[in-house]
């Protein structure tokens, strides 16, 4: 006797927020939501093997802009993190935000201070962000804004997994 395992439905919010978050920002590689603590992993890969005292440098100013955009934003409780993983000649930089307090402003710091100490070896989408039509643009960052604030007021009940291959944006739920 055959047995089919029921497929999961998965959370169009959930699926929207990943894919606007990495069609707005060409340099995050992978995007990953854990539903248990409601946390976005956001992973930038970089063209070098990072020391740990490379390392160290950028995960302390990172960490001190993000308190410092919490501050200035009023936000008290929030939830970030940073962990680095090197294989042969690229290292990964993973970002934990929670999603409660995730706005598009400080993606858009973390993503300018990665992107400013990284440069040319930071792995982006060449025809990504920056190469669309502006009216384009200003639509996704609505969008985003939107998704960020509808996913404060739902949960999630999946783990999701954003990925970008070649010009296309996929999301999927690693249940």
């Amino acid at each position: 006797m055959a047995s089919f395992r029921k497929k999961k439905q998965v959370d169009p919010e959930g699926v929207h927020l990943l894919a606007s978050i990495l069609v707005c920002f060409s340099e995050i590689a992978t995007i990953s939501y854990e539903p248990q603590d409601e946390n976005l992993q956001i992973t930038f890969a970089v063209r070098k093997s990072m020391s740990k005292k490379e390392f160290d440098d950028i995960a302390g100013f990172l960490m001190e802009s993000i308190r410092t955009y919490h501050a200035l934003e009023g936000y008290s409780d929030t939830n970030a993190g940073l962990s680095m993983e090197t294989h042969d000649k690229m290292s990964f930089l993973h970002v934990t935000r929670d999603v409660a307090t995730l706005s598009r402003r400080e993606l858009s710091l973390i993503v300018t201070v990665v992107k400013e100490r990284f440069g040319e070896d930071l792995v982006a989408d060449p025809h990504g962000y920056g190469s669309v039509d502006p009216e384009f643009a200003a639509v996704q960052e609505e969008t985003l804004d939107r998704m960020l604030g509808n996913i404060r007021g739902i949960h999630i009940p999946s783990p999701l997994v954003g990925v970008r291959e070649g010009d296309q944006v996929m999301v999927f739920n690693t249940e």
